[in-house]
């Protein structure tokens, strides 16, 4: 398959660059600093830009059958930066006619009527530190975009990322019912990768976490 990874430099973007090239997949390489993807391959196609460029993103997703996106949001960039990246990937992916999208979210923080926790959303925001709500406020606008979109869609929640070594123990649900869970990213990787492949998930948040 021909697959896009958005946020290919980080940490959990080059454990899913390495395991879809070792799976024979075709793999172009969304990154802002090259410096950051340590690897060539026959089967990789590097694009050096920014997703925030509606450009850049549409000469990366063109001839694809899927997108990953592993893109953190950054702190020094505006509140609704990160689902604006989000958007002119779902606009270039609705133009050039690729359907499936699977998305990485680094809190479960989603304030959404599907998300269940120990206390109420209002009684979260008035716990939360500032920065802890900025996050949050992060998130839900992520997350509304996602969930607003026709697309085939996934966006797959984390809480805690960890660089403990691939061993395929996960659990996954979609019932929000955990909290705080860890989880290592090469087994974040191989779920994103595994759902892009099989379809399965779609218009689901589901939230991965160590078994």
């Amino acid at each position: 398959m021909r697959i896009v990874i958005f946020g290919a430099g980080g940490r959990t973007g080059n454990h899913l660059v390495r395991l879809a090239i070792a799976l024979g997949h075709d793999v172009t390489a969304f990154v802002r600093k090259p410096n950051k993807l340590p690897l060539s391959h026959e089967r990789m196609r590097v694009v050096v830009g920014d997703a925030n460029d509606e450009f850049q993103v549409a000469r990366a997703i063109q001839g694809a059958e899927a997108v990953i996106s592993t893109i953190a949001p950054m702190q020094t960039a505006a509140e609704e930066n990160h689902a604006q990246m989000l958007r002119n990937i779902m606009h270039s992916m609705e133009r050039h006619q690729v359907r499936r999208i699977v998305a990485l979210s680094d809190s479960i923080l989603l304030d959404q009527s599907g998300l269940a926790g120990v206390v109420t959303t209002g009684m979260r925001r008035i716990l939360l530190t500032p920065k802890h709500a900025r996050w949050l406020r992060i998130s839900e606008q992520y997350s509304a975009c996602m969930r607003s979109s026709s697309l085939d869609w996934t966006l797959v929640c984390t809480h805690q990322l960890t660089d403990e070594p691939f061993n395929g123990r996960y659990s996954v649900e979609t019932r929000h019912k955990k909290t705080n869970v860890r989880v290592s990213r090469a087994n974040v990787a191989d779920f994103l990768l595994r759902i892009a492949l099989n379809g399965s998930h779609i218009h689901e948040i589901p939230i991965i976490g160590n078994a």
